[in-house]
């Protein structure tokens, strides 16, 4: 399972807006679709990509993975829907899962 943190990581980074502090990509993953939004923080103002610049190759990318990623957490009996993948300039990626008892 790491290594689907690693690579959802990897193809953030290469969508990370270069004079951005923050990107920030929150999805719902669901067994038949999922979907997701963006935006990136500079100097604390929020922006949304438009849609010339919109990385959707990338980011439809990051949704099968994170697909793979719920499967493989389902198998060990843990199920969650929302998350919010937090990567940081200064070189950090959190993942935020959203888990269900």
């Amino acid at each position: 399972m790491t290594d689907l943190y690693q690579t959802i990581g990897t193809k953030l980074w290469t969508v990370f807006p270069r004079h951005a502090d923050v990107f920030e990509l929150y999805a719902q993953v669901y067994p038949q679709y999922s979907f997701c939004g963006s935006h990136w923080t500079v100097a604390n103002t929020t922006h949304h990509f438009s849609k010339w610049e919109a990385p959707n190759e990338v980011l439809d990318e990051v949704m099968d993975l994170l697909q793979g990623l719920k499967q493989e957490a389902m198998i060990k009996g843990q199920l969650w829907t929302h998350c919010k993948i937090t990567v940081c300039a200064q070189g950090g990626v959190r993942f935020q899962l959203v888990f269900f008892d």
